[in-house]
């Protein structure tokens, strides 16, 4: 992912923490980082006003986007295993875990 300024590099075994900083840099300088800093607001009703539905609307697109962008940086081996129902937060909860999991397989296999 390259984004201007900022470019992300494929997610492996052994780099989750570089990479979870060049995404969130990446996000925050293309104004993209809604989703990543709030929570998901109550979906809107009939009886949400404008302003709500509009946040609901920039929160939604921001989290579509989000996701779309990290599951580009992430090798399919790594992918497959992940959730894609699930909002970019807890998406990328999963892959940190997912990450301690194989670095913790990795070291007990020696």
């Amino acid at each position: 992912m390259n984004n201007n300024n900022a470019t992300v590099e494929m997610l492996t075994t052994t780099n989750f923490k570089q990479w979870k900083e060049e995404i969130d840099f990446a996000f925050s300088m293309g104004e993209k980082d809604l989703a990543l800093r709030e929570d998901e607001p109550a979906k809107p009703t009939t009886e949400s006003s404008d302003e709500q539905k509009e946040q609901y609307a920039k929160w939604e697109r921001s989290n579509r986007l989000s996701l779309i962008a990290i599951r580009r940086t992430i090798s399919d081996y790594l992918k497959s295993g992940l959730p894609s129902n699930i909002n970019v937060k807890a998406y990328l909860a999963t892959v940190k875990q997912s990450e301690i999991k194989a670095a913790y397989n990795t070291q007990n296999q020696t």
